[in-house]
This record gives structure tokens, sequence and C-alpha cells, in this order.
């Protein structure tokens, strides 16, 4: 006795979305300052480098950026600038 099975496969693609964003921190008179400057991205420090591209992150949220460091013995910290995903 000879038994065929037919066996249907079925596939489904499924298609995955990333979204993600890269970006660039420009410091105006960032010469001046006397330490290097730490960058911080949602409250995590990292060290900054002049046109250094950061990413990629998630934009599922927003993103918090602002830099630290210091000039002539005074500490300073910049705006925050925030990135959406719109």
């Amino acid at each position: 006795m000879i038994q065929i099975t037919k066996i249907m496969i079925k596939k489904s693609l499924h298609m995955l979305v990333f979204k993600d964003t890269n970006f660039k921190v420009n410091l105006i008179s960032s010469e001046k300052v006397d330490d290097y400057i730490k960058l911080y991205i949602n409250n995590k420090a990292i060290e900054y480098k002049d046109n250094k591209v950061y990413g990629a992150y998630s934009v599922n949220k927003p993103l918090k950026v602002y830099a630290k460091g210091k000039i002539s013995d005074k500490n300073f910290k910049t705006n925050t600038v925030t990135l959406n995903s719109d």
C-alpha cells in the first residue's frame, strides 16, 4: 500500500519597521571649554566629540539631549533639546 500525504505550508511574511534616529550636536564656542564636554542623552553621560554622529536611538519615546562642561572654573549646562519622532 502506498500512501501519499499532501502537506500544505502556509507562509506569512512579517515586515518589521525599525524607527530610529541619528543626530549631530553642534556646540557654539566649544573651543573655550577647559575640560572635556559631557553630552547627556536621556540623562546618560557620554563624551562629546566634535562632528560625531550619535545614534541610532529608538524614537519610540522622545530623546532629551544637553551638554555640561566647564569654562574658566565655572560649570555650565546647555539648554535641553527634545528630539521627537515627528
